[in-house]
């Protein structure tokens, strides 16, 4: 994959919130160009395209980049002198909200672009991290060939230095208003702004997430040639937009399927190490097993049973032998009435009861410790697609 090169600065900060940088855009199968048009009018475009992106815009800012004024004029914007092309953008602390366009890309005089405190969706990779270059082609790469309404969409990619001279690498996403479904399964009011006080998610709710989650697995196992394999599923990956409607995300892990390799076998090894992340990750990857769609379907498997328990697969309930699995398993005897998630209390009727089992033996079933023994994704869409109809026919 070749990138072309334009050097920045970036001072690294967590996802949501984009600091000060010059910057580099990378990859072409990523990147949208705009027309071959004179510098300055290409500069106009890029600039109209980075209004038009902005959804939150309290200051009012934005109105002003119009064509009653010379775009060099417009707040923000600096220009060189000789060829009144945009050297800057200085847009800090004005509390923008939205999404960087690719277009960006074509400000080629840009040297420097300070958004300091505002919220952009940007995954930043900690380069420190053993596999970060590798797991930033991947996601390029995956990214690149994919297109489902359940996938997160990338804008574009960047690359180039910190303030320390460091190499630097991030992934622009499409902003999503409503976080990730962590924050909404185990939130603190203090830390998530997208969420008010007291609020979860309904039954229905979580039903729906997990079917857009199940849709956009079914898609990258068995619509991709070849077969994509996401292999770190859990509730951070999966950002919610203003509708609530999930978008799986972070394919830095993911890995193509060959055909050799069939999804539920245990018996291929590599030497890749544990993918994923410890709770979410199937047993076999502890034992070297290759990534497989089997894998991912365990993860899924223990996403509904936290959506619908409650608990995190390492909440510290789960020792001695106890897991999230064998735990929900156990909790079937009983209907699953003891180990639903209290927050679900309100909604205990006897049609809500019904779909909860369901859930919990959907769950278990994606969960079993043995690959071959796990349902398909397909299928497993299928089960929940029948739950949402009885749910909403009753």
């Amino acid at each position: 994959m070749a990138f072309p090169t334009l050097h920045f600065f970036f001072t690294t900060k967590p996802i949501l919130s984009l600091y000060f940088f010059t910057f580099l855009v990378l990859g072409s199968a990523l990147i949208s160009s705009a027309s071959k048009l004179p510098g300055n009018e290409t500069d106009i475009i890029s600039l109209l395209q980075f209004k038009k992106m902005i959804k939150e815009d309290p200051f009012g800012v934005m109105a002003s980049w119009n064509e009653t004024i010379h775009f060099c004029e417009w707040p923000g914007v600096l220009c060189g002198r000789r060829h009144l092309r945009v050297m800057s953008l200085n847009l800090m602390s004005l509390k923008l909200v939205g999404s960087l366009p690719s277009y960006i890309g074509n400000l080629s005089f840009l040297k420097a672009l300070d958004l300091q405190n505002n919220s952009f969706s940007v995954k930043v990779l900690d380069l420190l991290h053993h596999g970060a270059s590798r797991s930033f082609v991947a996601e390029c790469e995956v990214l690149k060939n994919t297109r489902h309404r359940n996938l997160v969409e990338v804008l574009t990619a960047c690359s180039g230095f910190d303030l320390q001279g460091n190499d630097f690498k991030a992934i622009v996403y499409e902003y999503m208003d409503s976080g990730n479904l962590e924050n909404w399964l185990h939130f603190s009011p203090q830390e998530n702004s997208q969420i008010e006080d007291n609020k979860s998610l309904c039954f229905v709710e979580r039903l729906n997430i997990l079917i857009d989650v199940a849709c956009a697995l079914d898609y990258l196992h068995n619509d991709c040639e070849p077969a994509i394999i996401h292999c770190d599923l859990k509730p951070s990956n999966v950002l919610l937009d203003k509708n609530m409607t999930a978008h799986v995300s972070d394919f830095g892990l993911a890995r193509f399927v060959q055909q050799r390799i069939q999804s539920s076998s245990s018996d291929n090894h590599s030497l890749i190490g544990v993918q994923g992340t410890v709770g979410y990750a199937p047993p076999e990857y502890g034992i070297g097993s290759r990534p497989s769609k089997a894998g991912d379907v365990y993860s899924f498997g223990i996403l509904i049973l936290e959506m619908f328990t409650g608990k995190r697969p390492t909440d510290e309930l789960f020792k001695d032998g106890l897991n999230l699995h064998s735990y929900a398993k156990a909790g079937l005897a009983d209907r699953g009435v003891e180990i639903a998630d209290p927050k679900l209390v309100q909604e205990r009727d006897e049609q809500t009861q019904m779909c909860l089992v369901c859930m919990f033996k959907v769950g278990v079933a994606c969960s079993v410790e043995f690959p071959a023994y796990r349902l398909k994704i397909r299928d497993v869409v299928g089960e929940l697609n029948k739950a949402r109809k009885f749910f909403l026919m009753h």
